[in-house]
């Protein structure tokens, strides 16, 4: 599913820029709702980018653990309240991701200048919060 989603972005035109997306960019995508394939495309990319960091995180922490075993919890609960940008609830698709993103753009439409993927982050942060460590 992601790669047809990313397919069918490159082939609608909308992607291909080298340069990141900014809030006015994602907000022209996203409008019509999290429908459109360009919405839907790049907050999947978002959100493959959190899980993918989230698992580096998890894994550095398990190598600091078994290095460092002395070493108070505070630095390991630091780490990994920073690698999670956003809790989302498994079942959760695409879709609804993007719908929520959309939602975001609307209801903050002076953020135009921030980066794309800084408001997706800011979005699916405020529907799903990260949970203290």
């Amino acid at each position: 599913m992601r790669r047809l989603l990313l397919v069918c972005a490159l082939a609608s035109g909308f992607a291909a820029d080298a340069v990141a997306w900014d809030g006015d960019q994602l907000y022209k995508a996203c409008e019509g709702g999290g429908t459109s394939i360009a919405c839907l495309a790049y907050v999947a990319g978002i959100m493959d980018r959190n899980t993918s960091d989230a698992a580096q995180a998890s894994n550095f922490l398990r190598i600091y653990a078994k290095r460092f075993p002395g070493i108070p919890e505070t630095p390991r609960n630091y780490f990994k309240l920073m690698a999670c940008r956003a809790q989302i609830p498994p079942g959760t698709t695409y879709g609804q991701a993007a719908d929520i993103v959309a939602r975001y753009l609307r209801d903050h439409p002076g953020e135009g200048s921030a980066d794309g993927s800084e408001l997706v982050d800011r979005a699916l942060g405020g529907a799903f919060p990260c949970s203290a460590p």
